[in-house]
């Protein structure tokens, strides 16, 4: 369980700007940038003799990180996770303060699946209706992407093996509705993307725990992800 901690100036932007930007190879130029930024990596393990899990660890560091650096609750705490369940549950338990978020690239990797069911891959019209979709999930109305889709399919009459690989990519647009106040979270000036920790994912652990051969007992991969959270955290001091 992969977690990052991180301030930044609140950032008010449009649904066309956030499109804008997902579309271009490089941010905008005045973008407010993370402010000390802090990573941590946990797996589930025995600490003595008893099992530790990695999500309740992670959710603990956090919140002592957090406590920190906003002592007196001043600040607004933004929680972005994908729609695991269970880290929404952790997040209710540990953070119930925060304003949770549907990270936005999570939400697009299930929009897509949804376009495919009517369009083809890799064409100009699968990509219109991707949009279209994209900017009603961001004005904030998801219960109408998720209508539109179910007319389609009643419309296409759909296979009914394509229209449960439908039901499922809606039912996750369900299930997390109430982190998909993005329309609030934009006027708020609110991130909406994990790229921090999405990122941390690939530095923190894949660049040096998944290199060609190599295999880890649990201790042992704990201690390098500490020592590689020391050292991108520049906690060497």
């Amino acid at each position: 369980c992969v977690g990052g901690i991180y301030t930044i100036a609140r950032f008010e932007r449009s649904v066309d700007d956030v499109l804008d930007d997902i579309h271009r190879e490089r941010s905008r130029a005045d973008r407010p940038v993370p402010q000390n930024k802090r990573l941590r990596a946990n797996l589930t393990r025995t600490v003595n003799g008893r099992e530790l899990n990695a999500k309740d660890a992670t959710f603990s560091w956090l919140r002592h990180e957090a406590d920190q650096r906003n002592p007196h609750g001043k600040k607004t705490v933004i929680c972005i996770m994908d729609g695991e369940t269970k880290l929404w549950e952790k997040q209710r338990e540990i953070f119930p303060e925060a304003v949770g978020v549907l990270d936005l690239f999570h939400a697009m990797e299930h929009l897509w699946p949804c376009v495919y069911r009517f369009e083809a891959e890799n064409t100009p019209e699968a990509a219109r209706l991707f949009e279209k979709q994209l900017r009603a999930i961001l004005e904030g109305r998801i219960g109408r992407v998720i209508g539109a889709f179910r007319q389609m399919a009643k419309k296409r009459r759909l296979k009914r093996s394509e229209l449960e690989k439908l039901e499922c990519h809606l039912g996750y647009f369900e299930n997390n509705r109430v982190h998909m106040k993005y329309d609030e979270y934009l006027m708020q000036g609110y991130p909406i993307g994990s790229g921090v920790v999405e990122g941390a994912c690939r530095h923190l652990v894949k660049d040096r725990m998944e290199r060609t051969g190599m295999r880890w007992c649990i201790d042992g991969a704990q201690c390098i992800q500490d020592l590689r959270a020391v050292y991108l955290n520049d906690d060497w001091d």
